[in-house]
């Protein structure tokens, strides 16, 4: 997996937002229903996925947050939502489950260091 990682590390860094969206090979794709409209998931190989936060501030930086076997990518992704401390530059996040009713419980946050 780890090799996997860094070849779609270092081809992700090699092109544009544009060739990024054109890609077959990382396929990056949005998360249908996130909390975080910036969710993203690209192909590490045939099981792995890639979870990313696109940039919403006019840059091209990337976050890789989590490498997730392919069919909990998007589940793990949908239910997460971050900010982004400018000052540090770190993120944090909150994982939000669902009760049976459908209201959200608390948030857990978590700090991830970049």
């Amino acid at each position: 997996m780890k090799a996997g990682v860094r070849k779609a590390m270092a081809k992700f860094q090699q092109l544009s937002i544009a060739e990024l969206h054109a890609d077959k090979g990382l396929y990056l794709e949005s998360v249908n229903n996130a909390r975080d409209a910036r969710m993203r998931t690209i192909r590490i190989n045939d099981f792995w996925r890639g979870v990313v936060l696109a940039p919403d501030d006019g840059t091209d930086t990337f976050l890789l947050l989590n490498v997730v076997p392919h069919d909990e990518a998007y589940g793990w992704a949908a239910k997460r939502l971050y900010t982004i401390n400018r000052a540090t530059p770190g993120a944090g996040g909150c994982s939000y489950t669902r009760r049976s009713a459908g209201s959200p419980t608390a948030p857990r946050t978590t700090a991830r260091p970049r």
